[in-house]
């Protein structure tokens, strides 16, 4: 099989410019001729940066830009837009590296020719990341927040009655300290739907963010905490638990099991209920808290 050439960056995290430091965390492939883009970024979780996510700011900090730069590249593929950074050239890592995330950035693109893609992709990854650190991350696995995903897409919900990664701003005026909600939907009310995360180390922090989301959000509005029954996070019933405690301190919040049929009619009445996306977009411009 013919060898093709393959363009890729290690994807760099920046946490503290001022102390110097630098942390890999993952590695960019592209291949212009196709347009293939092919990714990965180590989990918030991951051992590696425990060293440097030491607060609950950085914590969040790095996963929302985490995300941001997953929805961002998501989008590309599907986007024309001749001002966003082309797949197709031989410039896209190096174009790619002016719109990512104050604190991610790519190294000087290299090339490299190859006729299995998948095997220097993962060779990079160990040269790169190390071996062990991609053993302990959790981030392919089939999170509840990709389940819902997919499941929305499948019925052409996300981007006609449903947004995804919307940002909102806990305390006004201040833009730098922001959260991504999961899933947004409208049927007479702003309706929230955030994932419950499939890794314990994850738990506590998303905990806190819900608990600042629905504080900040005085307004009639309903939650949705979506989570996976099968998940074994909830072998020790602290998701139940949680949940329930999060239920009776607010009564705007509901809880759906993914695998149960009140998700499925969850779902049905998005379809049959929710406003479309272009007739209540504008109100998640402003999305706020006090």
């Amino acid at each position: 099989m013919e060898r093709k050439p393959y363009w890729y960056s290690v994807i760099q995290y920046y946490p503290s410019t001022l102390r110097g430091e630098v942390l890999n965390v993952g590695i960019m492939l592209n291949q212009p001729e196709s347009g293939l883009i092919k990714f990965h970024i180590l989990d918030v979780g991951n051992i590696k940066l425990r060293g440097l996510l030491t607060n609950p700011v950085n914590y969040e900090t790095y996963r929302v830009q985490k995300e941001f730069i997953e929805f961002y590249l998501e989008k590309l593929t599907m986007n024309d837009d001749l001002l966003r950074p082309n797949i197709f050239s031989q410039t896209f890592l190096s174009q790619l590296n002016n719109e990512l995330p104050s604190d991610f950035r790519l190294s000087e693109p290299t090339i490299t020719l190859t006729n299995n893609p998948d095997q220097l992709f993962n060779k990079l990854l160990i040269s790169y990341i190390g071996s062990d650190f991609l053993k302990l991350d959790d981030s392919q696995q089939t999170t509840t927040k990709k389940y819902v995903k997919k499941y929305f897409d499948d019925r052409q919900l996300i981007d006609r009655k449903i947004k995804s990664n919307v940002k909102f701003t806990p305390i006004k005026d201040v833009e730098n300290m922001h959260f991504l909600i999961d899933f947004v939907y409208k049927n007479g009310v702003i309706n929230f739907m955030q994932a419950v995360p499939s890794n314990k180390d994850h738990f506590t922090n998303w905990f806190t963010k819900i608990n600042t989301i629905t504080s900040a959000i005085q307004r009639d509005s309903g939650f949705y905490l979506l989570f996976d029954s099968n998940d074994a996070l909830n072998d020790d019933k602290t998701v139940s638990q949680t949940l329930s405690y999060l239920k009776s301190k607010d009564q705007r919040i509901h809880t759906l099991d993914i695998h149960s049929k009140r998700f499925d009619l969850f779902c049905k009445k998005i379809e049959d209920e929710g406003k479309d996306i272009e007739d209540f977009e504008s109100e998640l411009l402003i999305l706020q808290g006090a």
